[in-house]
């Protein structure tokens, strides 16, 4: 059985894999509100990166995370922005290609 929406999140906020920041409601005007986020530094290039997570996306990442807990966070990154999921100092990697071959 999965669990409620409720379990998921505070299971994900308390493993660290989401934090709470501020975001700017597009529904409603713009109304900051609180947003989820997934920190995803370094993973698909040097540089710091966050991913926003909506409520209905919450059982997906709880499922990943729940199978292979980071490999799992950075799966459901790479779905979500339709990208290969390549860490960027893997071989094969097209940030290593483009540092290999300027």
């Amino acid at each position: 059985m999965e669990p409620d929406y409720e379990s998921m999140l505070a299971y994900l906020l308390d493993e660290g894999v989401l934090f709470a920041g501020v975001a700017t409601a597009k529904y409603d005007g713009d109304k900051e509100c609180i947003g989820l986020f997934i920190n995803i530094n370094d993973y698909f290039i040097p540089a710091a990166d966050s991913e926003i997570v909506t409520y209905n996306e919450l059982p997906k990442l709880y499922e990943l995370y729940s199978k292979s807990q980071d490999m799992g966070v950075a799966e459901f990154v790479a779905q979500k922005r339709n990208i290969p999921n390549i860490y960027w100092r893997d071989e094969g990697s097209d940030f290593q290609k483009r540092v290999n071959n300027p």
